[in-house]
């Protein structure tokens, strides 16, 4: 069986500059590809995707249409969700069937964020983003009284 790797933008929101890097991963990635697989998804979603200077990257990896993943290609997986992290952007994981579910929580432990679907992503991404824009608010206000104070 071969494997495929497919890639979408998604925004979170109509009017929204936050967005999440879609990367559909099918077939069964066993011990004679999962290293050339690997290569291929981190080409396909950069920790930066606009260079050094642009915005971080958020990367969702859709696992639906995955039968099989060798423990070696999770475990790099999750050793790119860290580099992600590091780079200020995020690495999550979507719709694993059980048996990867499995095998991500017994080999992988806690290096991953795994969500059901898309939806319930999407729900945290915008709970994420209104924090985040509340912290920035908070930060300008207390930046202008300062400014303000004799």
């Amino acid at each position: 069986m071969s494997v495929s790797i497919r890639t979408l933008d998604q925004k979170v929101g109509e009017n929204s500059s936050y967005s999440w890097r879609i990367v559909t991963l099918a077939g069964r990635v066993d011990a004679f590809a999962d290293k050339r697989t690997v290569a291929g998804l981190k080409m396909a979603a950069p920790l930066s995707p606009q260079g050094p200077e642009g915005p971080p990257a958020w990367t969702a990896l859709d696992l639906s249409q995955c039968d099989f993943m060798s423990i070696w290609a999770l475990k790099e997986i999750a050793q790119w969700a860290q580099d992600q992290r590091r780079a200020g952007g995020r690495l999550v994981v979507l719709s694993p069937n059980q048996a990867i579910r499995r095998q991500l929580d017994v080999f992988v432990g806690q290096g991953l964020v795994i969500y059901p679907d898309w939806a319930t992503l999407e729900i945290d991404t915008f709970y994420l983003i209104q924090k985040d824009q509340a912290k920035r608010r908070l930060e300008n206000e207390a930046n202008l009284a300062a400014d303000l104070s004799p």
